[in-house]
């Protein structure tokens, strides 16, 4: 049975979905590429470079210097992994951040260039 959008005046009508094309949320750039990499996140040999990142910057953002456990506790590339992705597990390219300081220094402004590398890396390339 179709429905109408969820944005607040809009009547169009739908099949399915909660709002419109006009009205859907974008999807943000970064969960496509951490979704490309998600089984990197996953691996053993990821989860024991992190551990060993948080306990080398003794739990504490390298940005502000609060202190960080559990889920507040991001362990950021440096260099972004499709960038170069043989930093990938260099302990001098990663850092331990806060989930407050973490998009601040993420989404920094990026060149033509770095917009291109991003859009065309696979990491099937590298992995």
């Amino acid at each position: 049975m179709p429905k109408y959008c969820r944005q607040e005046g809009c009547r169009t009508l739908l099949e399915k979905g909660s709002y419109c094309d006009e009205h859907k949320r974008k999807k943000r750039v970064t969960k496509r590429y951490y979704s490309k990499n998600k089984s990197f996140y996953k691996s053993d040999e990821w989860k024991s470079v992190a551990d060993a990142v948080r306990f080398r910057d003794r739990y504490k953002c390298t940005i502000c210097h609060k202190p960080v456990f559990g889920r507040d506790s991001q362990v950021d590339h440096i260099k972004p992994i499709w960038l170069n992705p043989n930093l990938r597990l260099d302990m001098n390219n990663l850092r331990l951040v806060c989930a407050t300081c973490h998009p601040k220094v993420e989404y920094r402004p990026q060149t033509q260039k770095e917009i291109e590398m991003k859009k065309n890396y696979n990491p099937a390339d590298y992995f």
